[in-house]
């Protein structure tokens, strides 16, 4: 991957962060730092943005089980990207035809949409807690 494709990337990442709540700015920088990883493993800056993209699919689909709900999010997330439905399965259709690097690729946003929400968790955890469970109750 060309140095100045890495910087692009992570430039957008970072600028959705900015636009995000502090949840998903700690989810944007889980994903930056998975993203600075794997650049290091020889993959394209398409095939990152495909990692990337299907990261972000597979968290929509988390968040949202019921089909309803989710497809017209993962729309919406394809056309942010400038990617039809169509055009998605395409590429996804496309790198079947290198299965070692498609499963590599696959499993890397697997491990990326789940060390995001596990980090969404505790976040959620962190925000639910006390404050300061020392302070005594006014009375």
């Amino acid at each position: 991957m060309h140095h100045n494709d890495t910087n692009k990337i992570v430039a957008s990442l970072i600028s959705r962060a900015v636009r995000c709540s502090l949840r998903r700015s700690l989810s944007v920088c889980l994903l930056v730092a998975s993203l600075l990883w794997e650049c290091s493993h020889g993959w394209s800056s398409r095939d990152e943005q495909f990692v990337a993209l299907y990261t972000e699919i597979l968290l929509v689909r988390e968040q949202f089980p019921d089909t309803t709900q989710a497809n017209p999010k993962v729309r919406a997330l394809l056309q942010e990207r400038g990617l039809s439905e169509a055009e998605f399965r395409q590429a996804f259709a496309a790198y079947t035809a290198k299965p070692e690097t498609f499963r590599a690729m696959l499993d890397s946003a697997r491990a990326r949409a789940r060390a995001i929400a596990e980090q969404e968790r505790k976040n959620r955890e962190q925000t639910a807690a006390p404050v300061n469970a020392e302070t005594p109750a006014k009375p």
